[in-house]
C-alpha cells in the first residue's frame, strides 16, 4: 500500500509522473539518466535472471527514497520507497498528491478506473501492487 502524507515542513513538492521522476523518464538508458541527473547510479540489487531486472539508486546519497528499475539496458519503474530512509515523509507524489502511504480507497477515489489492484508476486497476501492500467480503461 502507498500512502498520503503531506510533505515534511519545508520540503518542495516533487512529483512522479507517468513519464518519469523530474528529469530522470520512462525508457532512458542509464547514461542517459545520469546525464539528466547529474549523478552517477550505483547498482543496489543486481539483476534477476529470470526479468532480466536490476535496481539502480543515486550513488551521491541524494533521494535516498528514489529507486530506478532496468529491463534491457532501461528504465521501466521508478520506485518511492522508505524503507532504510531516516524519515517516513516524503515530499514526492503523484501530481494528485498520493505519495506513500496512501490507502487502496484513497488511490482508487482520485484515479477511479485507471488504477488496477494486483497482488503482490514479492509479498503474501494481502498485499497488492497499486498499477496503472495501460491501454484503454
Amino acid at each position: 500500500m502507498i500512502l498520503n502524507q503531506a510533505p515534511a515542513v519545508g520540503a518542495t513538492a516533487r512529483f512522479l509522473t507517468t513519464d518519469g521522476f523530474e528529469a530522470v523518464k520512462f525508457g532512458m538508458t542509464r547514461a542517459e539518466a545520469e546525464k539528466a541527473l547529474g549523478a552517477r547510479l550505483k547498482m543496489t540489487e543486481p539483476a534477476d535472471d529470470a526479468l532480466s531486472c536490476s535496481y539502480w539508486s543515486r550513488s551521491d546519497g541524494h533521494d535516498k527514497e528514489v529507486g530506478y528499475m532496468f529491463q534491457g539496458g532501461r528504465i521501466t519503474r521508478i520506485d518511492i520507497d522508505l524503507v532504510g530512509v531516516r524519515h517516513w515523509r516524503s515530499s514526492i507524489t503523484s501530481s494528485a498528491g498520493i505519495g506513500v502511504g496512501a490507502t487502496e480507497a484513497e488511490i482508487k477515489k482520485v484515479y477511479r478506473h485507471h488504477v488496477l489492484a494486483k497482488p503482490d508476486p514479492y509479498m503474501r497476501h494481502p498485499a497488492q501492487f497499486i498499477v496503472q492500467r495501460s491501454g484503454p480503461s
